[in-house]
This record gives structure tokens, sequence and C-alpha cells, in this order.
């Protein structure tokens, strides 16, 4: 009886102290690394046996928030974001990059798709399609909004353009409220009912990269780090890829 006593009081002690280690890790996300997060989540707090605690958006609505004051421990966000946040103070110094994406374009699953072979063909397609969606204050609209100027078309698509919420313009292409959706690659795979149609063309791409940090004075900071060094460690390359991101 001592014995199993003894047993009993050691397992609730090793218990106590695995709780008392477990840490969960406030973590902010851009919507563009939102797909590779989910994947490796659950693999990432098994294995370590702490919890992320995740809120997605758009990079610039999480700049707001950050430079507000709000509680964190690490941060995924575009590279210009991360930089000047950590200039101001608000990210630890030195953010490690961690992928990069380039634009594509979505159609409804089962819609007619441009001719992207041809050198007029998304042209014709865009200047055609009833309705165009794309994040209003996403990291991609700058490369859009050059592509439309570059096109010779951006006065004759404003009436049809639908400048949406962080991750709404692919969800409005799957209801029917859009015909076209141009944003991340790896934000229009994940959509149901969404058929990702392809990059944009060579001449019109613009890339976006990402990096990631940990908050200036993070609650959790060795979690937080692990997990980050986990982000950028070739582990997760494949995710990457299969997300239509890459290293």
């Amino acid at each position: 009886m001592k014995i199993m006593k003894s047993l009993l009081l050691v397992v609730g002690a090793f218990v106590a102290m695995s709780a008392a280690q477990a840490a969960e890790v406030r973590l902010l996300c851009s919507n563009g690394m939102k797909t590779v997060v989910e994947q490796v989540q659950a693999g990432w707090e098994k294995s370590s046996g702490h919890k992320l605690v995740i809120e997605y958006s758009s990079a610039q609505t999480l700049k707001k928030e950050i430079a507000e004051g709000k509680a964190f421990d690490a941060a995924i966000l575009t590279v210009d974001v991360a930089n000047e946040l950590a200039k101001d103070g608000k990210l630890a110094a030195g953010p490690k990059l961690i992928a990069r994406g380039g634009v594509g374009i979505g159609v409804r699953k089962g819609a007619a798709k441009p001719d992207m072979k041809s050198p007029d063909g998304l042209k014709k397609f865009l200047l055609n399609a009833k309705s165009i969606a794309y994040t209003a204050n996403g990291a991609s609209r700058p490369a859009i909004d050059k592509m439309f100027e570059k096109m010779g078309i951006a006065a004759a698509v404003k009436s049809k353009l639908q400048l949406t919420g962080p991750s709404e313009a692919p969800e409005r292409v799957a209801a029917g409220q859009a015909e076209v959706v141009l944003t991340l690659v790896s934000e229009i795979l994940p959509i149901a009912g969404v058929e990702l149609v392809g990059p944009l063309p060579a001449e019109h791409q613009g890339y976006v990269s990402f990096s990631a940090a940990m908050a200036a004075k993070p609650a959790q900071a060795g979690a937080a780090k692990q997990f980050l060094d986990y982000l950028a460690s070739p582990a997760i390359v494949d995710v990457l890829k299969s997300k239509g991101l890459e290293r």
C-alpha cells in the first residue's frame, strides 16, 4: 500500500510538472500562411507538448492590432510589415524569412477559364468578367492593381471590382457572388467550390514573402521560439509546396 501511494505521488508530481511546462503560444498569422499553420499545428502541438492559440487575418489588420498593443507571443506577417514592426520595437529584431507565394486566379468550379497561353487571353477574360473580387488591404493588391494598369484596363474593370475584407474574396466566388478571385494561390487552394486557374503570368506576377518573429516581450518566449524555429526548418518544405508556397 505504501509503495502504491508513493508511486501515485510520483506520477502526480510528474503530471503537475508537465502541465506547468506546457505553454499556450498566442500566434498572429497572415492569411497567406493559414493553410500551412493549420497543416502543421496538430503535429507540432503533439511533439512539443505546447498549444497554439491562433488568430488569422490580413497582415495589415494584424499590424494595426499589434501597433495598438494587442498581446501575443509570435507573429507570421508579410516581410515589409514584420520589418516595420521590428523597427518600431513591436517585434523582436531579425524576423526570419519563412516562405513566399505568388498571386493566382480562381473561378467557381466548372466555370469558363481564361486562355493563359495567349498574351491577350487573360486581358480579354478580365474585361468580359462580370465581377472580380480581391482583398482591399491584402498583400497581393499592389500586384493586382499594377497588372490592371499595365494591361490598360484599370478604368474598364473599375465598376466590376469587389474589394473585400480579409479571406472573403475566394468565399464570394464559391458562393456565386463573384465570378473571379485574384489573391494568393495559398488562399485559393483550400476553398471548396473554387478552382485555381493558375498563377498570374510572369510579367504580372508579384510574390509576397512572409517572415516570422517573436513579440518584443512574449509571455511564452521558449515555446514561441521553438515553433518559429520549426517553421524555418526543412521539415515543412513539402507542406509549403503543397499549399502553393515555396521556401
